[in-house]
């Protein structure tokens, strides 16, 4: 679980009736990223046998009093453990610092020369002379 998904839950704690426009606009995101959180946490509701939220045809939530009381002893049990939950730039830096600390897993030759032929790649398919140059050059220096 990350942040968001916890700040969506306590979100959802205090006010049992939202629309996905005010979670748009409380954490400043897309429809579609909206829907996903709230898939996520449905996720975590589902493992700890608490029933989903579900977003209705008008695109509302609105919680019952029972999954809102499981939800207030999921948090409090969520903020009682010692477990710190990153958000998102945190993750992306850990799994960058994780990808170079750990030399058996993945050494800095072999990112390199994969990021190039995902470059390689996406230049190949490019409609602009220049990048088709360019693509043509990573050909002769022998990423092909």
């Amino acid at each position: 679980m990350d942040k968001d998904i916890l700040v969506l839950l306590q979100l959802l704690s205090k006010k049992p009736y939202i629309t996905l426009k005010e979670i748009e606009t409380s954490f400043d995101i897309t429809r579609r990223q909206a829907i996903y959180r709230i898939e996520k946490m449905n996720d975590v509701l589902k493992y700890k046998g608490i029933p989903s939220v579900l977003v209705g045809s008008a695109k509302e939530i609105k919680i019952d009093k029972k999954v809102k009381e499981k939800l207030e002893c999921l948090l409090v049990e969520l903020n009682s453990s010692d477990e710190y939950y990153m958000n998102k730039k945190e993750r992306q830096i850990y799994m960058y610092l994780m990808l170079f600390i750990n030399p058996d897993y993945l050494s800095l030759q072999n990112f390199i020369s994969s990021s190039l032929l995902v470059l390689e790649k996406c230049l190949s398919r490019t409609r602009s002379p220049r990048l088709r140059l360019i693509s043509s050059r990573f050909r002769l220096g022998g990423l092909k």
